[in-house]
């Protein structure tokens, strides 16, 4: 148990220390070497990039956490939907409280993607929200199912190429995409590590009364 706990709690201090990094270091010349080697050579890809980046778009992201509420609810499983809602919701809000706090601006060749969005940067909603939103469906609906280290394997792999696709059209500096990535999986973890350890002691409760 208390191996357990320290090794949760070391991989939550690191994603916070990683987000903490990328905030220091945000459109530095590092920064700007990473954007413009991905930028540069994702010119060619534009649309393919603009598709990607789609599925991190708050619409779409709207309809996977309804349809992963609806299947959670038809199994009957409605404290996990209701931990799925919840998850969610409360990232893309905090993941917003950090933008309008830090005000941190985009890259400037964004310009043709900041009249959609806010001007500001940090971290990626793309990165969080996706991170968030996939991440927290693998490892709720498929957490029962030999297929969870898959599923998981592709949420993160849709989540690395929505964010990749946000550099390569120029809508954020790598800073921004590797914070959001940090945020989402530190927030969907430590949540569901939470109420995963809740649940425990509840049943424990209920066993011995």
């Amino acid at each position: 148990m208390g191996l357990r706990l320290a090794s949760r709690s070391a991989f939550l201090i690191t994603l916070a220390f990683v987000w903490l990094i990328c905030l220091l270091w945000h459109g530095s010349n590092l920064d700007w070497v990473l954007f413009s080697q991905v930028y540069d050579h994702g010119g060619k890809l534009s649309d393919v990039a603009d598709l990607i980046s789609g599925l991190g778009s708050p619409q779409f992201l709207y309809v996977v956490l309804a349809v992963g509420a609806v299947v959670l609810l038809w199994l009957r499983r409605t404290r996990e939907a209701l931990i799925l809602i919840t998850l969610v919701l409360s990232c893309r809000v905090l993941r917003l409280v950090q933008e309008m706090t830090f005000v941190l601006p985009r890259p400037n060749v964004s310009v043709r993607h900041v009249e959609a969005f806010s001007p500001y940067a940090f971290p990626s909603g793309h990165a969080a929200n996706s991170m968030a939103t996939y991440l927290s469906l693998a490892l709720i609906i498929a957490t029962r199912s030999r297929w969870r280290d898959f599923a998981v394997a592709l949420a993160l792999a849709m989540t690395f190429a929505v964010g990749m696709s946000r550099i390569s059209v120029g809508a954020h500096w790598p800073s921004d995409v590797v914070a959001g990535w940090s945020f989402g999986s530190f927030w969907t973890v430590g949540i569901l590590w939470l109420t995963t350890e809740l649940t425990q002691n509840e049943d424990q409760v209920v066993k011995v009364t």
